[in-house]
């Protein structure tokens, strides 16, 4: 017996039926498409100038002792930054591991696109020029604000501050959506298995 036909024997199996990646028709996804580039540019537009921002930062700054006092709250430290952190990295792992172990490529699949929100947003912020809030002129720092997208004033700060870790953390949480569409919409193991 050759050794190409040893590895190389078709197995007989009984009505194998996969559902489809894509079970919706094409023009709903072109559709969702277009909806999510009208609305980016319509964010892009909206917060181009930063005064969205301004607005929402002041409602948590306290002008009468100069800084904003939940800055470096504990709690919100330990709950924001780590354990729902911590949480979502364990989570997509987990989601990762079984769906090798299950060979289920819509898990892995869900499990990728839980770290892509973090590596994008995490490559954006290590190289923007945005400061944050804390840092700014208007609040007591020492950083010039400017708009999105607009030329980098020369006292800057230190920035690192756009986008937001938190964005990170929704862009990930959000992949989930798609392991529970099965449930939520009726549709055939669209992810998740």
């Amino acid at each position: 017996m050759k050794m190409s036909t040893l590895f190389n024997r078709g197995t007989k199996t009984h009505n194998i039926q996969s559902d489809p990646l894509y079970p919706l028709p094409l023009h709903f996804y072109l559709n969702q498409l277009v909806l999510l580039l009208l609305t980016a540019l319509f964010l892009t537009w909206l917060s181009r100038s930063g005064n969205w921002d301004m607005a929402v930062s002041r409602l948590w700054y306290d002008p009468l002792i100069h800084r904003f006092p939940l800055q470096d709250n504990r709690w919100l430290d330990m709950i924001n930054h780590r354990l729902l952190k911590d949480t979502l990295i364990c989570g997509g792992f987990l989601l990762l591991l079984a769906g090798l172990l299950r060979r289920q490529p819509r898990q892995i699949l869900v499990a990728l696109m839980m770290g892509i929100g973090p590596l994008v947003v995490g490559i954006l912020k290590a190289s923007s020029a945005h400061s944050c809030p804390w840092d700014l002129v208007q609040f007591g720092g020492k950083a010039v604000s400017y708009p999105l997208f607009g030329i980098v004033p020369a006292h800057s700060g230190p920035g690192r501050c756009f986008p937001g870790g938190h964005a990170s953390s929704g862009f990930s949480a959000m992949a989930l959506f798609f392991c529970s569409i099965r449930a939520v919409c009726g549709l055939p193991s669209f992810a998740g298995g």
